[in-house]
């Protein structure tokens, strides 16, 4: 019986992790990066291309952490089809952009669907600052 739960255990968290999607962080020279200084824009991103599903449900969140000065701005969730024209989307409670407070900033984005193959938060920083950003994406399928 113990054999047959762990089995049972191992499956189930081997079918959550495999919805998991890391964004990649880059920024607009298309180096890695997730610091922001003054008056600077990052993009973290994802290609859902050569998933072996499509997402039902996608959770994109941004954890942000300040270093030092006063840190404002915004981060906006953004669509892509072919990862050169990019639109700004709202998630299920009509978000799309939201403004970064001075402090640590967490934001979330629920979405339902994939609609498009390439999606990204842009993180647009303003005034004397020194931020660092995280952002991750995570999806789940519905079971058919």
């Amino acid at each position: 019986m113990k054999k047959v739960l762990s089995i049972i255990l191992v499956v189930c968290i081997a079918f959550s992790l495999k919805g998991q999607v890391v964004m990649t962080q880059t920024d607009p020279a298309g180096s890695v990066s997730t610091v922001n200084t003054n008056a600077d824009t990052s993009y973290h991103k994802v290609d859902l291309y050569g998933q072996t599903f499509n997402y039902h449900f996608l959770l994109v969140t941004v954890a942000g952490t300040k270093t030092s000065g006063t840190v404002a701005g915004t981060a906006i969730i953004q669509g892509s089809l072919d990862n050169s024209r990019w639109f700004t989307i709202t998630d299920t409670t009509g978000t799309g952009s939201q403004s970064l407070s001075d402090g640590d900033n967490d934001k979330k984005w629920e979405l339902v669907d994939t609609k498009y193959r390439y999606y990204r938060v842009r993180v647009i920083t303003t005034g004397t600052q020194v931020s660092s950003y995280v952002c991750r994406l995570l999806g789940r399928k519905v079971a058919n």
